[in-house]
């Protein structure tokens, strides 16, 4: 591709051009390449069989490329070919008259890479432009609700939306999103940090809800009180939410939505401060499908949450309980081994009450594990390390930073019984010389 791309119209085309067989220019890999690869190759195409072939092979692009569009003169160039792209990744510089001009059929969009903030005349062109959006991940910006419910009623079919740090999202948001929404199964709204409980109890409201004809009404109704949860509601779509930073959500959110939420399979509650055991036992209590959960830094929580998950959650395949150190004890570990056995990836960093005992349970249990992250648990050794070498075959990444007890011995033993592993890190390690680094990357 290096000879294609210094390939210009007045020179002559790459020997190898003539030599590609037919059925590489009907086959998918032209959605490996960048619209200015394309371009090159739709320059470089002499043969007209070959020519034909190429042309039929951009326009199946619109149901595989996910492309950045920030040129004018590319949009133009993929328009005029006949390419009308449904997946598109806006570039850093994306202007959105691009999109709503040429690709207004896209199903998935993707501003997240937009460097700038959108202001209200593009975002409410945007809304009333697209009608077949099923995916979208908007940038900060000048949202509205008004254009936010533009947006939710041109695109019945919404099915993922992320608006992850878009400051202005409200509570009121989330309840259009409930009403309008009805596919809703991927939800990310971290860091958006003025969405409360009340939120989360709109989102839950049924959009046939007769008793209520408007939201906002619904808003002034539960401000300010706990409404039980109706087991006879009909039940969310919703696979993938994401609270992370939302810090004004508490466990009365939780006993809010999550009842309607029972097919759940990804949770993100990081960092969010209000939360107690009672809502993680919510949480596992109506999500029993649940195989990734997320506390990061939730420090209000005790043993008692891990054992929840332990009893309820068989499905767990990866679980973040970053900085959880009264969470994470040898005794909750163990449980979570015996009840999570196809735990894949687990993140215990700084949880300083795990020893060697927790981390031999969880090894002899969980085989599966792929990625674990105990760095600053203070009290592993050699001997820890030495259960996991034999038992965990099918590590490949692994953080043993600030664990101050191993030595060369576990480093080695990892080494030798861990082929898979890729990646170590011993940073800190006080323990942990130099040469036994240069050995594991020399054998890696």
């Amino acid at each position: 591709m290096a000879d294609l791309m210094n390939f210009s119209p007045s020179s002559p085309p790459p020997a190898f051009l003539s030599l590609l067989p037919d059925d590489v220019l009907r086959c998918d890999i032209f959605a490996c390449c960048s619209i200015q690869e394309l371009s090159v190759l739709d320059q470089a195409m002499t043969s007209q069989k070959h020519r034909n072939l190429f042309l039929n092979a951009l326009q199946s692009l619109r149901y595989t490329q996910f492309t950045d569009i920030t040129c004018k003169e590319m949009a133009q160039w993929l328009a005029s070919r006949g390419v009308l792209l449904q997946r598109l990744s806006a570039g850093a510089d994306v202007n959105l008259s691009l999109v709503t001009c040429h690709y207004a059929s896209a199903t998935h969009l993707d501003l997240s890479a937009c460097s700038h903030y959108l202001c209200r005349h593009e975002l409410f062109v945007l809304a009333t432009s697209c009608h077949s959006l099923s995916h979208i991940n908007l940038p900060d910006g000048d949202l509205t609700e008004d254009i936010m419910e533009l947006l939710l009623t041109h695109n019945p079919a919404l099915c993922a939306v992320n608006v992850s740090d878009c400051s202005r999202v409200t509570d009121h948001m989330l309840g259009l999103l409930g009403r309008l929404v009805p596919s809703l199964s991927y939800l990310d709204v971290s860091y958006c940090t003025a969405i409360t409980d009340d939120g989360l109890a709109l989102l839950a409201l049924p959009s046939d809800e007769s008793a209520l004809q408007d939201t906002r009404d619904a808003h002034a109704d539960i401000s300010g009180r706990l409404i039980p949860a109706d087991e006879t509601r009909a039940a969310l779509p919703l696979r993938q939410l994401v609270l992370a930073q939302c810090h004004l959500i508490t466990d009365r959110g939780l006993f809010l939505l999550l009842p309607r939420c029972t097919a759940l399979a990804r949770l993100d509650l990081g960092y969010c401060r209000g939360l107690a055991d009672e809502g993680l036992h919510e949480a596992t209590r109506q999500c029993s499908q649940l195989t990734h959960l997320a506390l990061t830094n939730c420090f209000e929580l005790s043993e008692s949450g891990l054992y929840a998950i332990a009893t309820r959650c068989p499905s767990l395949l990866e679980l973040d309980v970053f900085n959880c150190s009264q969470l994470v004890t040898d005794g909750s570990v163990a449980a979570l081994a015996s009840g999570c056995p196809l735990l894949q990836s687990l993140n215990m960093y700084n949880c300083k009450q795990v020893s060697d005992t927790g981390l031999g349970v969880l090894a002899q249990h969980c085989v599966h594990l792929k990625q674990l992250n105990i760095s600053s648990c203070v009290l592993i050794t050699d001997s820890g390390l030495g259960t996991l070498s034999q038992h965990c075959r099918q590590l490949y990444s692994l953080d043993l930073s600030y664990c101050n007890k191993i030595t060369n011995r576990g480093v080695d033993e990892l080494r030798r019984n861990c082929s898979l592993l890729k990646s170590m890190n011993v940073f800190k390690c006080q323990n942990v010389r130099n040469l036994d680094l240069m050995a594991l990357y020399t054998s890696s």
